[in-house]
């Protein structure tokens, strides 16, 4: 079957995130797709396409908007 195929990749700044009941590591990547196939969640519900402008209105988990944040920075 086809399958999603991941070119430029490059990681960004990993973020270490505590919280009351554990302690969250990120290891961001950011990377272009190349749709050989749609992609599917696979430890998610939901998998989306967003504007720019619009990620920042999005749901963000706490740890989540530290990668968020770096990325807007790099693309102002």
């Amino acid at each position: 079957g086809s399958e999603m195929c991941i070119r430029d990749s490059r990681m960004l700044t990993p973020v270490r995130h505590r919280e009351p009941e554990r302690i969250i590591r990120l290891i961001p990547f950011l990377c272009r797709l190349e749709l050989c196939a749609l992609p599917r969640p696979l430890e998610h519900e939901n998998l989306g396409f967003f504007s720019r402008r619009t990620l920042e209105e999005l749901p963000w988990a706490p740890a989540d908007r530290l990668v968020l944040k770096e990325w807007l920075e790099e693309h102002r």
